[in-house]
């Protein structure tokens, strides 16, 4: 067989292809409507894989942002903690050096650290972070012993600062991790 027949497929006998036409099928008996759907599941088919990648970046930068911002107010809460506990270091000082000046200055920051430690609590437990609750846990009592041996006058400004020295770093380990579970 020359290379200028083709093989018809009825009486397996091959038909000379005239010169200039081609040995592939052709479209010329298709309908308009058929080229064109056609052309559209080739346009369909060049256009959806980069589109869905795109939309994948897309909405992962979205979740990025929505796990952002559901961190801040968490991480306020704890800053807030965090300043007024620094303010009962200041104020414990004051209150166990000899004149015993600033009690209730210091009672009162006592009371408002409380009251943070428990808004942040209700916070730290809605991370659901065992990790960071546990953490947490060993701040508070950590808090509490503290609280306690200043009020009854049981230990030196020095130690006071130095102890609530180590409660404010573990508290900014803390808000450091929380700013990693938040993607902050």
């Amino acid at each position: 067989m020359s290379a200028n027949t083709v093989e018809s497929p009825a009486n397996n006998a091959a038909t000379p292809v005239p010169p200039g036409a081609s040995s592939r099928p052709s479209t010329r008996g298709w309908t308009i409507t058929t080229k064109l759907a056609v052309v559209g599941v080739l346009a369909i088919a060049c256009v959806v894989p980069p589109t869905l990648l795109y939309m994948r970046e897309a909405n992962k930068g979205i979740d990025t942002f929505v796990t952002e911002r559901s961190g801040i107010d968490p991480i306020r809460t704890s800053l807030k903690l965090l300043q007024l506990t620094q303010q009962h270091r200041g104020l414990s000082a004051i209150a166990l050096s000899p004149e015993r000046a600033g009690r209730e200055a210091r009672e009162g920051k006592a009371r408002e650290v409380d009251d943070a430690r428990e808004r942040f609590e209700r916070v730290i437990h809605e991370t659901g972070n065992a990790r960071l609750v546990a953490r947490f846990n060993g701040l508070t009592e950590q808090w509490e012993k503290l609280k306690a041996a200043v009020a009854r006058g049981g230990m030196s400004p020095a130690l006071s600062s130095s102890a609530h020295s180590r409660l404010i770093g573990g508290q900014i380990s803390l808000i450091e991790g929380m700013a990693d579970h938040y993607g902050l």
